[in-house]
């Protein structure tokens, strides 16, 4: 539940877009004996967003165009990370001292998605060892470290080789900031 200063007057008290009929093709009218305004309640938020300076594109990413650099940059570093020969060289440790526990996982990723751990089932003792004995070899190759490193390394990268655009985007997310602010200041409480 939203805390009152942040729920929309106009719209029945319920989970964020379910009035709405959000994922559903039926157009809801009330809602907990309620009206719906025209469009839902998602419809109302939107435009509230707009009227505040915060356009669609912006509501649909969560952020601004530009900011997505930073998407980009961290994605990026993290995909480059997965082929770099020194995050492989760990890879290739971890996976040697994993199989001294019977374990053949050529990654971490490929552990982490073994069909027998991906229940809604409790873990079982066998899970258990196993990610226990996962961490083990993690800690004993410094495989966190390396990763962390080398990532890193590519983050930097990517910012150095965006420094230019940075500043626009601090300041464009500082201009949306300043926005929801004034936004959120002005949404009504009855």
């Amino acid at each position: 539940m939203l805390p009152q200063r942040y729920r929309i007057a106009s719209c029945p008290e319920q989970p964020w877009g379910h009035a709405a009929g959000r994922g559903s093709r039926r157009s809801v009218k009330t809602y907990d004996n309620r009206k719906v305004p025209a469009g839902g309640c998602l419809a109302v938020a939107s435009n509230q967003l707009a009227q505040g300076g915060i356009g669609a594109d912006t509501q649909a990413t969560g952020g601004s165009g530009p900011g997505t650099v930073i998407g980009g940059i961290q994605a990026g570093a993290f995909q480059s990370a997965q082929s770099d020969p020194r995050v492989l060289a760990a890879f290739q440790a971890w996976s040697a001292c994993t199989q001294t526990s019977g374990h053949h996982y050529g990654t971490p990723f490929t552990a982490a998605g073994d069909p027998r751990w991906g229940t809604d089932s409790p873990a079982g003792p066998a899970e258990i060892r196993t990610a226990e004995q996962d961490l083990g070899c993690k800690l004993k190759v410094n495989l966190l470290g390396i990763e962390f490193a080398v990532v890193s390394d590519y983050q930097n990268a990517g910012l150095a080789k965006n420094a230019q655009v940075l500043p626009g985007i601090k300041a464009e997310i500082a201009e949306e900031s300043a926005d929801l602010s004034r936004l959120m200041a002005r949404v009504s409480t009855s």
